[in-house]
């Protein structure tokens, strides 16, 4: 069961950050455009932003977060650079 909710849970950090960085490449190429394109940019964003977020409330996401978090701190004492451990790190950076 953990290996599969770590599984999902790089898969959804692998999107997560994928979304975001589409959002900025397009935010490079367009530069340039006027005070309209650059405030529709920033809506789309602020869209994208919140429907990852509310996603990330979500029961399942949250089973699998926390989960996640209780098995790392378990193993925190056994092994200091556990997978677990790493995949969480990630998932705050992003």
């Amino acid at each position: 069961m953990i290996a599969h909710f770590l599984a999902i849970f790089s898969e959804w950090s692998e999107k997560i950050e994928a979304a975001l960085e589409e959002t900025d490449t397009n935010k490079k190429t367009d530069a340039g455009e006027g005070p309209r394109d650059e405030l529709e940019y920033w809506k789309l964003r602020m869209r994208m932003l919140t429907q990852i977020s509310e996603q990330l409330r979500n029961k399942n996401c949250r089973t699998v977060q926390d989960v996640l978090t209780t098995v790392s701190q378990s193993e925190a004492s056994k092994h200091a650079d556990s997978t677990i451990y790493l995949a969480l790190s990630n998932w705050r950076s992003i």
